[in-house]
């Protein structure tokens, strides 16, 4: 026999190891292991409803859709829902995302709103004066 033949053990079939291996591992040859089937059982529970929700900016939106521009103001009043909807499945992150994007849309909103307001009785006034 050669030095080398020596130096290596034969394999460990199915031996079970007790020694720094992972449980449950079946050692197979020097070195690997073949893990065994186990089952895993988890158990996931609901996040609880936020106690201090994020303001959903409802009335905001509201207004600004009706009175304003309502293309941005439905998406605003979505986004609010989006708020509420957050806030009961206990994702805040959620929330206070929807919350400012809720707002953000509102005051773009009111902005388009009032510019266009503001054009058309400039337009109004500049073709009473033409005649």
């Amino acid at each position: 026999m050669s030095e080398k033949e020596n130096l290596v053990p034969p394999p460990y079939n199915g031996f079970k190891s007790h020694g720094n291996a992972e449980p449950d591992c079946v050692v197979t040859q020097i070195g690997s292991c073949t893990l065994q089937p186990q089952s895993v059982h988890v158990t996931l529970r609901p996040r609880p409803p936020l106690l201090s929700p994020p303001n959903d900016h409802l009335f905001f939106a509201v207004f600004v859709t009706l009175c304003c521009f309502w293309p941005t103001g439905l998406v605003a009043i979505f986004r609010s829902m989006d708020v509420r909807k957050a806030a009961a499945a206990g994702d805040s992150y959620a929330a206070v995302e929807a919350s400012h994007s809720a707002k953000q849309l509102s005051w773009i909103s009111l902005g388009v709103g009032v510019t266009i307001i503001f054009i058309v009785t400039l337009l109004y006034i500049i073709s009473k004066r033409a005649y």
